[in-house]
């Protein structure tokens, strides 16, 4: 949930809360997704933004190693769990990141013939 610093409006996604333009601070249009901070100027946002790079917000419940996404802490919880939802149907391989796949796939040596090769 991502709410609007100014009148505490809420969103389900970051993109609609940059869209949002509040009506509590209409000289300042420009709202931070990450912040309550909202500014005058767009390159001010884009200015400010930049502080927030380095911030990793989502904690990893089995270790307490933080990430910047919520996909890259998924995959990471896979690491503890060894849960792999990724299976190849042509040899039933399984992978913990789709990525792996994809890459399984499109090499000949990984999966032949739906036998996986030494």
């Amino acid at each position: 949930i991502w709410r609007c610093g100014q009148c505490s409006q809420t969103f389900s996604q970051r993109v609609l809360l940059q869209m949002h333009i509040c009506s509590q601070a209409p000289d300042k249009p420009y709202q931070c997704g990450h912040c309550p901070a909202s500014f005058q100027e767009a390159s001010d946002l884009r200015d400010h933004v930049v502080s927030h790079i380095n911030e990793k917000p989502f904690k990893c419940g089995f270790c307490g190693r933080s990430f910047a996404g919520a996909t890259t802490l998924n995959n990471h919880i896979r690491t503890h769990t060894g849960e792999k939802p990724f299976k190849c149907l042509k040899c039933n391989k399984q992978f913990t990141q789709s990525t792996q796949l994809s890459r399984h796939q499109k090499s000949p040596e990984e999966c032949v013939g739906g036998k996986i090769s030494s």
